[in-house]
């Protein structure tokens, strides 16, 4: 197989980033289109409501487990020439989740009206049974996520990005389409309707590339094959430990903004859906573009190698979480008022979230840095580990959500309520990660720990200096233009955005930052200059 350099890397990580962007742009769309076509009555409720089962599905699934479980393994075989092998336990694999998914799915539509009660109980008649119609049309899809998670496992273990990344982008665009143009004919059954679509598009655009690969599917399903069980083995783990991702994140601090007081949940929903964007576009390129890499140097048991590409792929969260940290602490209000405030939500609502953000956003550069270390993990085929740790910090979570939400005051900082509860999984993440981190460098003998340290304090710095440029472009913006309209707001979001990341470049290149560097590298390459 071919050995990735830092600039391929680099590379893949762009392309995965490109695609993740595109495809938050247009799940923005889809979100609005709902809204604006349907708006909030409900229709909308029971769609979303039956939409959450399979789309939990899909973030356990395509979101990373399965690929986690898979490409070591697959690239295991690759990396010892036993070519024929790796297809054999590709198909075996593939056969397995079919069966197994077509049998779910049967259940899933026979059991639907029992099952969507328990996880709805307050809906009417009405609601329910829309609710089940919606949920009996979208159970299907679960099997299309599937065979997605599993040809974009191949993809990326063949060092192939572009394909898996657009499937994301894919699989948004008939949903989007459904909603616009069958919406007003059909009224809420477009949305399912395009939710099935999209998932079949993940498959149909990643299939062609793999049979260009070389693909040998074959009709086969041997259990017994030592990789096929290995891969079972690994990525019932791995589920769990997205599962205590989500979570920390989501469940947990809404179970405990329910007893805040009205709106809480929503306020936590907004600023966790603002911090899911440099976690979403950035933290994740990179884990996904580096994991192949790690697994091909455990399996060739170049472990200086893996070293010191866990450690790039750290110091390469760095340079995105941390600015993104700062910037949303300081441009909380007004980005929150720009997405958000309209209709009725008040000011009062943007100053709540707003509030909520700036303790989420603490934890960004924990969750990103998180994905890599992770994956250092799933290269040695260890699932276990973050699962028993991840565990830990559930209980964490709990206790720190419970005693946060009651308030405590640091100087003449109050925290408490929905900023308590948020403040909660950003120190579990924290947590988790030096946790984390410990036990992979006693497990791989050593990591670079002052390198990463260093690379950390100098991205902290030229952040710090970033957000001051920001914090006085957008005062100056309040003073001179003016932000009671909405144009306003949005120049002073653009222009103070504008204005950091030009600071903030400039830095990184003074500090002759290594990341910088090769990022900068790879575009010049692109372009051909």
């Amino acid at each position: 197989m071919p050995k990735a350099t830092s600039s391929k890397i680099a590379k893949y990580a762009t392309i995965v980033t490109i695609g993740y962007t595109i495809s938050r742009i247009l799940g923005y769309l889809r979100e609005f289109g709902l809204a604006y076509i349907f708006g909030s009555n409900y229709k909308t409720d029971a769609y979303n409501m039956a939409f959450s089962v399979p789309d939990l599905l899909y973030y356990l699934l395509a979101g990373g487990a399965l690929s986690a479980a898979f490409i070591p393994v697959f690239t295991n075989y690759l990396t010892q020439k036993k070519e024929e092998e790796a297809w054999k336990i590709a198909s075996s694999l593939a056969n397995l989740l079919i069966i197994l998914t077509s049998l779910g799915i049967v259940l899933g539509i026979i059991f639907a009206h029992r099952l969507y009660p328990l996880l709805a109980p307050g809906f009417d008649a009405k609601t329910m049974s829309l609710c089940v119609l919606c949920g009996r049309i979208m159970f299907s899809m679960v099997l299309f996520f599937i065979l997605s998670a599993l040809c974009s496992g191949i993809l990326n273990s063949l060092q192939h990005f572009t394909a898996p990344a657009a499937a994301f982008i894919v699989y948004n665009i008939p949903i989007i389409l459904a909603c616009f143009i069958l919406g007003p004919r059909i009224d809420i059954i477009a949305m399912p309707l395009g939710v099935l679509t999209g998932a079949i598009a993940m498959v149909a655009i990643q299939l062609p590339v793999i049979m260009k690969k070389g693909m040998h599917y074959c009709f086969i399903l041997n259990l017994g094959h030592p990789g096929v069980k290995r891969i079972i083995q690994l990525f019932i783990p791995a589920m769990i430990g997205l599962s205590i991702s989500q979570l920390n994140l989501f469940n947990i601090p809404y179970y405990f903004g329910s007893g805040v007081g009205e709106g809480a949940v929503t306020y936590l929903r907004f600023a966790n859906r603002l911090i899911f964007l440099p976690l979403g576009v950035f933290a994740s390129a990179i884990a996904i573009s580096i994991f192949p890499t790690l697994s091909i140097q455990v399996s060739e048991g170049a472990v200086k190698d893996f070293k010191r590409t866990l450690a790039k792929g750290i110091r390469a969260t760095f340079l995105f979480s941390l600015p993104s940290t700062v910037g949303l602490i300081i441009l909380r209000e007004p980005i929150v008022r720009l997405l958000f405030q309209h209709g009725k939500f008040t000011s009062a609502d943007t100053e709540a979230t707003a509030y909520a953000l700036l303790f989420f956003s603490l934890g960004i550069f924990a969750h990103s840095a998180l994905q890599v270390i992770t994956r250092g993990f799933y290269s040695f085929q260890d699932t276990i580990t973050p699962v028993k740790v991840g565990l830990a910090t559930v209980g964490l979570n709990i206790l720190s959500c419970f005693l946060f939400q009651r308030g405590f005051q640091i100087g003449n900082l109050l925290i408490k309520g929905v900023g308590g509860i948020a403040l909660a999984p950003s120190l579990t993440a924290t947590i988790n990660l030096l946790i984390l981190f410990s036990l992979l460098r006693k497990k791989v003998g050593g990591i670079d720990t002052k390198g990463i340290s260093i690379c950390f304090i100098k991205y902290l710095f030229a952040s710090i200096i970033m957000g001051i440029v920001c914090l006085l472009i957008s005062q100056g913006v309040e003073e001179f233009i003016g932000v009671s309209h909405l144009l306003g707001v949005a120049t002073q979001v653009g222009l103070a955005t504008v204005g950091g990341v030009i600071v903030y470049t400039l830095l990184i290149f003074l500090l002759k930052m290594e990341e910088a560097y090769m990022f900068w590298g790879m575009v010049k390459e692109r372009l051909g200059w």
